[in-house]
Parts: C-alpha cells; sequence; structure tokens
C-alpha cells in the first residue's frame, strides 16, 4: 500500500478510529515525508498505529493494555504513574526501573512521534520533557495536539532548550526546524524538520 492509499484510507469513513485519533493533518505529513519502510517511535498507539504499520516498521510505547498487541507493532506497556514531585508533571509511562530507555535504545528509529498518553486529560505529555534529550535527533519529530496546554508546552521547552530554528526566530543557522501548524482549528500539531531552513518549511507547508 503507498502513501496516497494509506491517506485515503485514513479518511475512508468505514475505517473504525478511536475516540482521539491522529489529527488528519499530521497523519498526511507523516506518509508524505517519512520514507516507505522507515521505523518509528510513538508514544501513544491507537488505530492510525495499525495504518502506519502497512508502510512503517512500527514501535509503540502504550499505557492501555487493550491496545497492545493491536496492531503490527512491537509495543511496550508501560503503564501511567503519578509523578511523586510536585515540580514535575502529572502523570506519565513508568521509567522507575530504566527498562523503556533500555528497549527505546536498541531501536534504529528513523522518525518520533509524540501523540500519547491518550484518554485522560490528566495524562499529561509533558512528562516526555524530562526525556527528550534521550531521544534520537536529526530526525523527523512529529508533536500531535498542540493546542493542549500539556502540548503546547512540549513546545515552548523544546523552543527554550533544543537548538532549532522557529518562528519566533527565522534566521540563523540550525541543524533542525521547528514548525507549528496553525491552519485551522482542526489541525494543531508541530513538527521538527531535519536539515529544512524556515522558508523550506513554508513552502512545504503551502505545498501540503
Amino acid at each position: 500500500m503507498g502513501y496516497k492509499e494509506l491517506f485515503e484510507s485514513y479518511n475512508n469513513d468505514g475505517i473504525e478510529f478511536g475516540v482521539m485519533p491522529m489529527r488528519s493533518g499530521l497523519f498526511r505529513r507523516i506518509v508524505e515525508v517519512v520514507p516507505e519502510g522507515s521505523t518509528i517511535l510513538e508514544f501513544g498507539s491507537g488505530n492510525v498505529t495499525g495504518l502506519l504499520s502497512n508502510i512503517y516498521n512500527m514501535n509503540s510505547v502504550e499505557h492501555n493494555e487493550d491496545w497492545c498487541n493491536r496492531y503490527k507493532s512491537n509495543y511496550y506497556h508501560a503503564p501511567l504513574v503519578e509523578s511523586d514531585d510536585e515540580t514535575k508533571y502529572d502523570t506519565w509511562y513508568d521509567t522507575s526501573d530504566g527498562r523503556l530507555f533500555e528497549w527505546i535504545g536498541e531501536i534504529e528509529y528513523n522518525a518520533l512521534i509524540i501523540d500519547g498518553p491518550g484518554g485522560d486529560e490528566n495524562h499529561n505529555r509533558q512528562g516526555v520533557i524530562q526525556h527528550l534529550h534521550k531521544m534520537k535527533t536529526g530526525i523527523w519529530w512529529f508533536i500531535d495536539d498542540t493546542n493542549r496546554p500539556d502540548g503546547r508546552g512540549i513546545v515552548d521547552y523544546i523552543k527554550d532548550n533544543f537548538d532549532v530554528l522557529h518562528e519566533d526566530e527565522p534566521d540563523g543557522n540550525h541543524s533542525s526546524a521547528l514548525f507549528v501548524c496553525k491552519k485551522g482549528e482542526g489541525d494543531k500539531f508541530a513538527l521538527i524538520v531535519p536539515d529544512m531552513s524556515f522558508d523550506e518549511i513554508n513552502e512545504q507547508e503551502t505545498r501540503l
């Protein structure tokens, strides 16, 4: 299945989606820019995992056992735990035994999707902030739901702590660029794009 057919299947009314599926604009960008056969690491699994697994090697961190092993993905079940530090971020995946990032360290992934944990407004995705320095750089990062406070918090942290070009700083030399989509109420997501200038980002947005 090619990316065009995959995108069309996403928009097929006959596909049964979860309560909160990935935004279609972000899904389209993934299948447009990530080469078929690539390996993807995702935080948060759902119906879109099944679609992406048709053309990608998927690796999914998921807290809900009902969603684990549902699709053709390499799953890691990581229950959610509440932070014991009030300065941290509500609930996120359990990393206390170190095994989650040992598992991630064995994956040669070409793209990262941050779209979880999901299912409850108290599942604060900003928990990933404590671990972003462990993630592979120089690849595509996709961050969904940046209209939510926790999603926007991730974007703001990246702006302040990573050497990326972004809309508030359109000039300068950087190894990657952060682009926050603002088209329409339905498309609220962010991309970290490797090896691309700010002008090229805008050109790509116009093209997509």
